[in-house]
């Protein structure tokens, strides 16, 4: 099964022409979750980018499935104010619990889990392959917006 997703994996990153520099075969990947374009927000010394992804994967059944994930990344900068539109990103997920943690929607902060870029040989929960470097902070399954908290908004797995 593993197998089969790898593969489905490296298709997928063949035809977005974004991973071609990085080679994914060692990494035992559950899930990749990509992001085409964020849009980033500078406030003073705080740097903040969001946008929407989709965090693919392959089920027991060999179905390609994804969810639609919203993520927001911070880091502190140099000083503007001002907004402007960011190309994406890419992260590979190797860790079966944070698998499972974004498929059902839990919110997972880079500070509770181990990612490493994907040229890295160390092992780690996620690889970021492009996109987002190990010196930003970012939320994965941040909530979309603030009314989906009162209403439970969760994902839903759609297979292909």
């Amino acid at each position: 099964m593993r197998n089969i997703l790898f593969t489905l994996v490296l298709i997928a990153a063949a035809f977005t022409g974004q991973a071609a520099t990085i080679d994914l075969n060692p990494l035992k990947v559950l899930g990749v979750l990509k992001v085409k374009h964020t849009t980033e927000g500078n406030l003073l010394w705080l740097q903040g980018r969001v946008g929407e992804g989709q965090y693919s994967i392959v089920n027991e059944a060999g179905e390609q499935c994804s969810i639609d994930m919203p993520i927001a990344i911070g880091d502190l900068t140099k000083t503007h104010i001002g907004i402007v539109k960011q190309t994406g990103l890419e992260i590979a997920i190797t860790n079966p619990q944070l698998n499972h943690q974004l498929l059902i929607g839990k919110p997972v902060t880079s500070d509770n889990w181990v990612f490493r870029r994907a040229d890295e040989s160390l092992p780690a929960d996620g690889y970021l392959v492009s996109g987002i470097n190990t010196e930003e902070s970012f939320v994965l399954n941040s909530r979309r917006r603030w009314i989906s908290w009162l209403l439970n908004d969760q994902p839903s797995l759609v297979c292909q």
